[in-house]
C-alpha cells in the first residue's frame, strides 16, 4: 500500500498561499524533468507561487508538500480561481524525448542529454511528439491511491474522465490534466495502462482511443 509522505519542510513555506479553498477538481502534471528533490529545489529557487502540493517520484513515493487545502499557481493560465479550486498533482517523469540518428535523448532548453530509461513511443503525436518517458508501475498505482485519498477527503466524486486529457479549457470534469487546459503542454500524455488504470477506478468503461 501507497504511503504519503509529509514534506512540508522541503519546500519554502512562503512558495504557497495559506489560504483554505474549497477544492473540486485534481489536475494532472508531470515535471519535464529528474527527481522529485530536483524540482522542490527548482520551485524554492524561483519563489513565484509555482507549486504542486503532490509530487510522485518514478518509485512510487508520493510527498505532500503543503496542506492540499491550500493553494499556489501551476496551470499558467490567467485564472486564480481555476487554481484555487484544484488540488494539482506532479508525477516526475521527462515528457516528450527526440529521436535522433536511432537514440532517444531529453531536451533541456538547446542541449540533448542521452536517455537510457523506458520509452513509449505513440502511433500518432502527442502534442508534437511521438517518444515519451514512460510513467512507472509504481507511479500509477501511487496516483490512484492519492486520487481514492483526496476523492474521499474533500468529497470530489470522479467518474466522468473519458478523455479528460483532450484539450477542452471549459471542461467541467473532476479529473482533468494541464493538456485539458493549455494546447501547448504535453503533460500528461496518454499512456495506455495509466490511462486504464484511471477509466477503472473511475468505473468508465469508454475505451483508451490513443
Amino acid at each position: 500500500m501507497s504511503n504519503i509522505i509529509n514534506a512540508y519542510d522541503l519546500l519554502d513555506d512562503n512558495q504557497y498561499y495559506h489560504k483554505p479553498c474549497k477544492k473540486t477538481r485534481i489536475i494532472l502534471h508531470h515535471t519535464a524533468g529528474g527527481t522529485a528533490e530536483s524540482s522542490i529545489n527548482w520551485w524554492n529557487q524561483k519563489r513565484d507561487h509555482i507549486c504542486t502540493p503532490y509530487i510522485i517520484d518514478r518509485n512510487g513515493k508520493i510527498l505532500e508538500l503543503f496542506p492540499p487545502k491550500y493553494w499556489a499557481y501551476a496551470l499558467g493560465i490567467n485564472s486564480s480561481w481555476a487554481e484555487k479550486k484544484s488540488i494539482q498533482i506532479e508525477l516526475c517523469n521527462y515528457g516528450w524525448l527526440v529521436n535522433h540518428e536511432d537514440k532517444l535523448y531529453r531536451q533541456v532548453n538547446d542541449k540533448l542529454y542521452e536517455f537510457d530509461g523506458e520509452h513509449i513511443k505513440y502511433n500518432e503525436k502527442h502534442r508534437g511528439y511521438l517518444y515519451f518517458e514512460k510513467y512507472t508501475v509504481n507511479q500509477i498505482d501511487s496516483l490512484i491511491y492519492l486520487l481514492d485519498y483526496l476523492s474521499n477527503k474533500f468529497s470530489i466524486e470522479i467518474k466522468d474522465v473519458e478523455k479528460f486529457w483532450w484539450y477542452n479549457k471549459i471542461s467541467k470534469k473532476t479529473l482533468i490534466s494541464h493538456t485539458t487546459v493549455r494546447k501547448d503542454k504535453s503533460d500528461i500524455h496518454p499512456q495506455p495502462d495509466l490511462i486504464s488504470a484511471i477509466y477503472n477506478y473511475a468505473g468508465c468503461t469508454a475505451p483508451v482511443t490513443e
